[in-house]
């Protein structure tokens, strides 16, 4: 098969790699007392025989401000984890915590891998797999950012892990990890090591010889009490186009909840074609 916006399966599958198929990469938006969180994410799903460049990997947990990512090869174990969390979604584990109130982030991570145990143990063995999940919000019982690591590996689900956001500014996750941590130890002593380097870096990585990645790039902005989906001016079938959480948009629509940028991560609000009065 062929996608739209991309080479051939067997081509784009060259240099398949065993474990999750993807780069996500989250970081803080400066060294110390961050004010904001960030995590963003090539767009394919890939595996031996066949890749996808189309996969929304980075999904709100609603009604609350906590974000997920998925690190991994499976479309079905995708939307195993994204039924499973609506469904989580409807109880009191996942309401919002603003004010102090409602349950830690850690709790709401907690709740989701005690039904992400139960989906998956009833999965078909071929939809198994191993990835990872990433979950991230202002955490306001205790006051600071809050990221946690969940590993699904068959039917089995981990005990979450806190990703510490002091010690280290920026982590990366998946098949395209030690690509990105290379091209970051390059970027450190150019005075770039900040948003805008950080996005190159992965723009740079989805068009780079790893066929484990790619598509568009897709990204959040999370601060205290907010957060803003990021759009990207990508190319496909052979013109720019915007794309968000991996998808092409098709509909004339300034979308002004989006920030909108280029590879660059350069600003650039979407003005909608307007047809001239005859």
């Amino acid at each position: 098969p062929t996608a739209r916006c991309g080479r051939t399966a067997a081509e784009r599958c060259v240099g398949w790699k065993e474990g999750p198929m993807t780069l996500l990469m989250l970081w803080t938006n400066k060294e110390a007392d961050a004010t904001a969180i960030n995590i963003a994410a090539d767009s394919r799903l890939s595996n031996e025989t066949v890749s996808w460049d189309y996969a929304t990997k980075i999904h709100r947990l609603l009604p609350t401000s906590t974000w997920m990512a998925y690190c991994g090869d499976s479309f079905n174990a995708l939307s195993a984890i994204a039924f499973g969390i609506a469904a989580t979604s409807n109880t009191d584990h996942l309401q919002q915590a603003a004010s102090g109130g409602g349950p830690t982030v850690q709790a709401r991570v907690q709740a989701i891998c005690a039904h992400l145990q139960l989906m998956f143990s009833r999965m078909p063995r071929d939809w198994q797999g191993k990835a990872s999940l990433l979950f991230l919000d202002y955490d306001h019982r205790k006051g600071r950012f809050s990221a946690w690591e969940v590993v699904v590996d068959g039917t089995s689900v981990e005990a979450p892990r806190e990703i510490e956001l002091r010690a280290k500014r920026i982590h990366c996750f998946g098949s395209g990890a030690k690509e990105a941590e290379n091209a970051l130890e390059r970027l450190r002593p150019t005075g770039a090591f900040n948003t805008p380097g950080f996005v190159r870096v992965l723009c740079g990585e989805i068009r780079g010889p790893d066929r484990t990645v790619g598509g568009s790039p897709q990204m959040v902005m999370l601060q205290k009490d907010s957060s803003r989906p990021v759009g990207f001016y990508w190319p496909c079938s052979g013109k720019e186009r915007r794309h968000l959480f991996g998808v092409p948009i098709e509909f004339e629509s300034k979308m002004e909840g989006v920030m909108w940028v280029t590879p660059e991560f350069e600003e650039r609000p979407y003005k909608p074609f307007r047809r001239s009065e005859t």
